[in-house]
């Protein structure tokens, strides 16, 4: 499957936001992965009693892999912070995953849930780019099976 710009961008973010946020605290590796831990099983995220090592945070960064648990709970503790993305990665990234977080395509749910911080009118054309490249990614997956 082609990626789009999008998709390119989204992914550079989900494979930073855990070090976007990590850098905003002033946490330890190991302190910083039990929050996130914390806050992925709070929130639903997933399910495990042990968080993993601190060293995972960095080498999340360095492979560019990061789990979407960790990506989504590094949300949430950058909007509970009062963060609002800035570039275009960033936009691309935050609509991504917040409508992961939210559990709904539906654009006025999406929207009304928006934090303050957050930019109403440019998030309402990332969020529904994110709409769009979700259903598009949907589609090309049930074809190819």
């Amino acid at each position: 499957m082609k990626l789009t710009p999008f998709t390119q961008m989204s992914g550079a973010f989900r494979a930073r936001v855990v070090k976007t946020w990590h850098m905003s605290t002033e946490l330890s590796p190991a302190n910083a992965a039990v929050r996130l831990n914390d806050i992925a099983v709070e929130s639903g995220f997933v399910r495990r009693a042990k968080p993993v090592p601190g060293t995972a945070l960095t080498e999340w960064g360095k492979s560019g892999v990061t789990p979407l648990w960790a990506a989504l709970a590094a949300l949430v503790l950058l909007l509970a912070s009062g963060w609002r993305p800035e570039s275009e990665e960033e936009w691309a990234g935050f609509s991504s995953l917040y409508i992961q977080l939210c559990k709904t395509k539906e654009l006025a749910a999406l929207l009304d849930g928006l934090p303050a911080s957050i930019d109403r009118p440019c998030a309402t054309g990332w969020i529904c780019a994110a709409i769009e490249e979700d259903e598009r990614y949907r589609l090309t997956k049930k074809v190819a099976q």
